[in-house]
C-alpha cells in the first residue's frame, strides 16, 4: 500500500512540474498584443485615454511586443500613480493583454492664487494640475492664497501636518480643501455656495449663490472637534437662511458672521 502510494505521489509530482515548466516555456514565448484601460472616471474626465497611453510609453518603454515575462507590472503601477490624475492604480495581465485599473482623482474646488495661476484640490487632498477641458460645475476658491501646484503633494497626510512649517504653508489650501469637503457633501450649501474666499487674515469667506452678502466663518483648525464646529456653524446658518431671510428677504445684511460659535451677528446695509 506504501508502495503503491509512493508511486502515485511521484506521478503527480512529475505531471506538476511538467505542467510549471511547460507553463513557464509557454510564458516566455508569448509577448504583449494589447494594453486595455480600465478606468473609473468620477467626475467629469480629466484627461484623455490617448495622454495616459502617451504618458505610459514615455516613462515605461515600449511595452507591445514585449515578452511578458519581461515586463515590471510592479514599476508600471509605481509610474502610473506619478500620473496626476490617477489613483489606485493595478496591473496585470490576462493572456496577451496587460490591464491597467485605476481610478481618476475627483477634483472638488478651483483654486486662483494671488498670481492668478490655478490648480485643482481632489477630494482625497490631492493637488491637481489645472486642466482646461475639464468642464463640470466645482466650487472657486481665491483671496491671499501663495501657493503653488506641487506634484503629488497631498494636503492631509499626518507628515504634512505634523510639522509646523509645512503646517503654516499648507493651512489656507487645508482649510479651503475641508470647507470644500463639507459644502460638497450638504444638498443645501452646494446649492447655496459658490465661492470660498481667504481673506487678509487667512480666514475663510464665503460668497452665496442667491443674496448680496458674505458669510464669514473664520479659520478651519486641524483639530479633530473641527467637523463639530462646523455642523454647529452652519446649521445656525441654516436656520437663518430658512427662518430668517425667506421672511426678510436676502439683500438685508451685508455679512453674516459665524466666527462666534452660537451667536451670528449680522450687520445690516
Amino acid at each position: 500500500m506504501n508502495k503503491k502510494y509512493i508511486i502515485f505521489a511521484i506521478v503527480v509530482l512529475t505531471i506538476l512540474i511538467t505542467c510549471f515548466i511547460l507553463h513557464g516555456k509557454i510564458s516566455r514565448d508569448k509577448i504583449y498584443n494589447e494594453i486595455e484601460y480600465q478606468i473609473d472616471f468620477l467626475s467629469d474626465t480629466l484627461f484623455t485615454i490617448a495622454e495616459l497611453d502617451t504618458f505610459l510609453q514615455k516613462h515605461c518603454d515600449t511595452i507591445l511586443s514585449k515578452h511578458i515575462d519581461s515586463v515590471n507590472k510592479e514599476h508600471i503601477e509605481y509610474t502610473l500613480e506619478k500620473f496626476p490624475y490617477l489613483k489606485n492604480v493595478e496591473v496585470w495581465n490576462r493572456n496577451q493583454k496587460l490591464i491597467i485599473k485605476a481610478e481618476q482623482e475627483k477634483p472638488i474646488v478651483r483654486v486662483y492664487n494671488k498670481e492668478g495661476k490655478s490648480f485643482f484640490i481632489a477630494q482625497s487632498g490631492k493637488l491637481l494640475p489645472m486642466n482646461k477641458t475639464y468642464n463640470g460645475r466645482i466650487l472657486v476658491a481665491n483671496g491671499h492664497i501663495t501657493n503653488v501646484y506641487d506634484t503629488n503633494c497631498y494636503i492631509v497626510r499626518d507628515t504634512l501636518l505634523k510639522h509646523n512649517h509645512l503646517r503654516k504653508k499648507y493651512m489656507d489650501l487645508y482649510g479651503i480643501w475641508k470647507m470644500a469637503c463639507y459644502i460638497k457633501n450638504d444638498e443645501f450649501l452646494t446649492a447655496q455656495i459658490s465661492q470660498i474666499y481667504i481673506n487678509e487674515n487667512h480666514e475663510i469667506e464665503l460668497a452665496p449663490i442667491v443674496g448680496n452678502h458674505i458669510i464669514l466663518y473664520g479659520k478651519v483648525s486641524i483639530s479633530q472637534r473641527e467637523n463639530e464646529i462646523m455642523n454647529m456653524k452652519f446649521d445656525n446658518v441654516k436656520s437663518l437662511y430658512i427662518n430668517g431671510f425667506s421672511k426678510m428677504g436676502w439683500n438685508k445684511y451685508s455679512t453674516i458672521n459665524l466666527k462666534y460659535g452660537n451667536e451670528i451677528p449680522c450687520k445690516k446695509r
